[in-house]
């Protein structure tokens, strides 16, 4: 069956068709995955919160809404895994071969340099977040030593206490049975 396109179609088509073949495909595909692979983390980021959130909530690691959502977050982690390999695979193939897509050694070498900054600006925000983790830890593991003191005192004082009264039941022990001392002996 013979279909019939638009002339906006061809023109779409073509342009399309310009794109692929000249210079400019690679760094249009890498900025196409790039913005694929920063939605895909937003989307990742926001079902690992919910991921977590129904985590606190169940009683069981075998909870179908649980279960349903790791299995949607591991999709979408497979998916950028993907991604940044065919990622890495463009931006190899602009780098291997600048003359095929009109770079001179400057321009590849500022975009070398650009994606260095941004790997070491990952590398520090990640930095960050172990760093405010482990701030986060802290706190929590000052908080329980707080506690834990708190209930060490307590227990320091009941036991003061106790021995005191222990103490005086010796004692008093001790009256008695001297008192009685001859009451026994006979």
């Amino acid at each position: 069956m013979l279909e019939f396109y638009s002339f906006a179609d061809y023109t779409l088509l073509s342009w399309l068709l310009f794109l692929y073949r000249s210079a400019f495909f690679p760094f249009l595909y890498i900025y196409c995955l790039s913005s694929d692979v920063l939605t895909s983390l937003g989307n990742a980021s926001t079902l690992y919160e919910s991921w977590k959130r129904i985590l606190q909530t169940v009683t069981s690691a075998e909870n179908e809404e649980l279960q349903k959502t790791k299995e949607e977050l591991s999709q979408i982690l497979t998916n950028i895994e993907q991604d940044l390999e065919d990622l890495d695979d463009a931006v190899k193939a602009v780098t291997e071969n600048p003359q095929k897509f009109n770079l001179t050694t400057r321009e590849s070498n500022a975009r070398k340099q650009f994606i260095l900054m941004q790997e070491q600006d990952q590398q520090l925000d990640s930095v960050m977040h172990t760093v405010l983790n482990i701030r986060e830890i802290a706190t929590t593991m000052n908080g329980e030593l707080q506690d834990q003191t708190m209930l060490l005192d307590d227990l320091d004082e009941h036991v003061d206490r106790t021995s005191g009264n222990l103490q005086k039941a010796m004692r008093r022990m001790n009256r008695f049975i001297k008192q009685n001392e001859g009451i026994i002996n006979t």
